[in-house]
């Protein structure tokens, strides 16, 4: 399939799955817009591109983007904007999972930041970009570990830091925030979609339990088979996607009943907001309205 005059900006990008997304899309023709927050491990995402996709229609850039700190995510956006005045499909697949609580360079618990806060505020920078295309498409990587509710008494675990719930919080978070997209979008040209990657053997897990990350070099499959859900969200016809669904193989799957929930989802959008008050911008856009 030949894509032509299409960008696509993948955060988590130089490994995993992310690793696989940038090149199958640049592959097909998209300018794809890697990010990194190593550049020497994005250089190296071009040159296995160019090795590995000789024939290849499309290209691969890299932007350097530290998803643990809301200043980088700032500055990746307006040195994105500097060269390119278009964005049709942003995918947030940057994630971590952390054993013990750490902190980001904001002080705010890592998981939550990377997997969560950090997307929120990419999204929210780029919506008016992505909004200018025909086709716009905002992606998230969630995962099947999406069960319970938000505790929003302590949404950070200082309290009580268990590395499962920190996780499982913001992937259940990412499912509410896609809905609460798409519902204030409708009529709009973009759309908005999660979907669950499988069980997967990427490094996501090199700072957890040691039972985690024998899990997934046990039971995971490959990161090529891992993003084959994202590749169709983000090249399938339009008409034959709906915005605000959780996918899972290609296919609308039920995901958990509270990430349906739509009061939760305003709350969780509300407590993101406190968050990310001081790096949006004016008008707060519909990330924000109620």
């Amino acid at each position: 399939m030949a894509i032509t005059n299409r960008t696509a900006l993948i955060t988590g990008a130089t490994s995993g799955i992310g690793k696989t997304l940038a090149c199958s899309l640049g592959n097909m023709g998209f300018t794809v817009i890697a990010t990194a927050r190593n550049m020497e491990k994005g250089e190296g995402l071009i040159k296995f591109f160019e090795e590995n996709y000789p024939q290849h229609l499309g290209k691969i850039e890299i932007l350097y983007c530290d998803m643990s700190s809301f200043e980088s995510v700032q500055n990746a956006v307006k040195v994105f904007g500097e060269k390119h005045t278009h964005l049709d499909l942003l995918i947030n697949n940057a994630g971590t999972f952390n054993r013990r609580l750490n902190l980001s360079k904001n002080n705010i618990e890592e998981t939550l930041q990377v997997n969560l806060l950090s997307p929120l505020l990419l999204t929210h920078l780029l919506l008016d970009t992505i909004g200018s295309s025909p086709d716009g498409r905002v992606i998230f990587t969630t995962s099947l570990l999406h069960f319970g509710r938000i505790n929003f008494n302590d949404i950070e675990g200082r309290k009580r830091y268990f590395s499962f719930n920190a996780y499982r919080q913001t992937k259940l978070g990412l499912i509410l925030a896609t809905r609460h997209l798409a519902c204030l979008s409708k009529g709009s040209s973009t759309g908005y979609y999660s979907y669950h990657p499988g069980i997967v053997s990427t490094n996501l897990g090199s700072k957890s339990m040691k039972v985690f990350k024998f899990g997934l070099s046990l039971l995971g499959m490959s990161p090529q088979k891992g993003a084959e859900t994202a590749v169709f969200l983000a090249t399938a016809q339009r008409e034959t996607l709906k915005s605000g669904e959780y996918y899972f193989r290609n296919k609308i799957k039920r995901s958990m009943p509270h990430s349906t929930n739509m009061k939760m989802a305003n709350k969780l959008m509300e407590v993101s907001h406190q968050y990310l008050k001081d790096y949006i911008r004016e008008p707060e856009g519909i990330l924000w309205e109620s």
